[in-house]
């Protein structure tokens, strides 16, 4: 992929993550990486699901390819490629089974590998699990969990084979989209939205898109979705934005994604508009909200608007932070103010010694590498578990009325995890359908 400097967020992210590593050198590092992936379980819905996140992930995360070996022409059985080949659906999202450099790095989606295995990709219930060696598995795997377990492997590879993180592949890690502070809770997906309105169509929007789409809906078209965001899609969004074409960049993100649901089957509805402190949810429309954006401001808006319950996901901004989430929820046991108090900035961003070369080597103006240095650091990887848990958090709300209202966890260790529990109160009903 050939993208420029200015418009390359992986190699400036690499650059501000290694305060040694220079342009050329974080190029080179990223164009070496790629990944090979096999499974035994792409007859299963995790599996598959688990086998399209680590495609729409890793694909813009490994520029040397993510390559597929041993999937041939099952049926897709989730999201909107269903009765598709299996091989072709993967293809299509820009994996790739010929001219695979050697000594590639092997995952594996299931517990039967054809060969030698570097991390494992399972799922168990709501649990998604990455793992140096197998680990015996359950029945109940959901789409969600097996989402969430492609994105960790994605993660877990791009930090060893990219960021040279000395930890990463070593241990067993596991994250539950139903509690993460109880891993094992939890039951089959058997309620669905009616409608939710999405606040953010960017890194998080898309992602949450991307989750969406694998659940087990009876009839798409009964679901509205109210797509809300005032950006548009720029060249530095086709490698962090897991939706994100070549053909979108320019467009408005609102519409762009808004054909992308309609042709997965949903109804919807798009605003182009800022969501400002004087927008209220008006009768009719979607009183649950999941928002994804990184404006604080805009934030406190939608937490305070009204809305019957707001699942709010929330990514690190810098290169340290690039595998944080933060999940907020309201009502809960904070109040917007409380979660997102004031906070005086009054430092301009500070160039790493990556961006200072360039602009010594007169390859960026001064101008353009404080732009770089001021913008928000990211992975998709991050971006598709911070989905998962939004779209456990709904999962697990319609069916007990009960959720997470506020969740902490690194993906560089999810163990040391903070969560905490809130029941929605009687007043506020969600619609949702039942899955058949």
């Amino acid at each position: 992929m050939s993208i420029p400097l200015e418009h390359d967020r992986m190699a400036q992210l690499l650059m501000a993550y290694d305060h040694g590593v220079d342009a050329d050198q974080a190029r080179a590092r990223l164009e070496g990486a790629h990944i090979l992936v096999t499974t035994d379980a792409g007859d299963t819905s995790w599996g598959q699901a688990a086998l399209q996140a680590i495609a729409v992930a890793g694909t813009r995360m490994f520029r040397s390819g993510v390559f597929i070996e041993g999937i041939g022409a099952t049926p897709v059985l989730v999201g909107p490629d269903q009765g598709r080949s299996l091989r072709r659906c993967l293809l299509d999202r820009d994996c790739r089974d010929k001219g695979m450099p050697a000594g590639p790095f092997r995952i594996h989606v299931g517990m039967r590998p054809p060969g030698r295995v570097d991390l494992f990709v399972m799922a168990d219930g709501w649990r998604g699990m990455v793992s140096p060696f197998s680990i015996e598995q359950g029945d109940q795997a959901n789409v969600v969990s097996g989402a969430m377990a492609g994105a960790l492997a994605v993660s877990e590879a791009f930090r060893k084979l990219v960021l040279d993180d000395l930890l990463a592949c070593r241990r067993p890690i596991q994250l539950s989209a139903w509690d993460p502070a109880n891993p094992l809770a939890g039951g089959p997906i058997t309620r669905v939205p009616q409608s939710l309105w999405q606040l953010g169509l960017g890194n998080l929007g898309q992602a949450l898109m991307f989750v969406l789409e694998l659940l087990p809906f009876t009839d798409r078209a009964e679901t509205l979705l109210l797509l809300q965001d005032k950006d548009r899609i720029g060249e530095e969004n086709r490698l962090t934005q897991v939706l994100t074409r070549p053909d979108w960049v320019g467009r408005k993100k609102a519409r762009a994604v808004a054909d992308h649901a309609e042709r997965a089957g949903f109804s919807t509805t798009i605003d182009e508009r800022a969501f400002g402190e004087e927008m209220l949810p008006a009768p009719g429309e979607p009183q649950l909200a999941l928002v994804g954006v990184d404006n604080l401001k805009t934030r406190r808006h939608a937490a305070a608007a009204g809305f019957g319950l707001v699942l709010d996901a929330g990514l690190g901004r810098s290169a340290e932070e690039i595998f944080d989430i933060r999940l907020h929820a309201f009502p809960g046991h904070r109040t917007p103010d409380m979660a997102w108090p004031p906070v005086e900035d009054t430092e301009g961003p500070m160039l790493n010694p990556g961006l200072e070369k360039l602009v010594a080597q007169r390859r960026l103006d001064p101008c353009g590498a404080m732009t770089i240095a001021g913008q928000s650091q990211g992975v998709p990887s991050t971006a598709l578990v911070a989905a998962c848990l939004q779209v456990g958090q709904m999962c697990r709300v319609l069916v007990t009325g009960k959720y997470s209202d506020f969740v902490d966890v690194t993906l560089v260790n999810p163990d040391r995890i903070v969560s905490t529990d809130f029941d929605l109160p009687d007043s506020v009903s969600l619609p949702a359908w039942i899955v058949s």
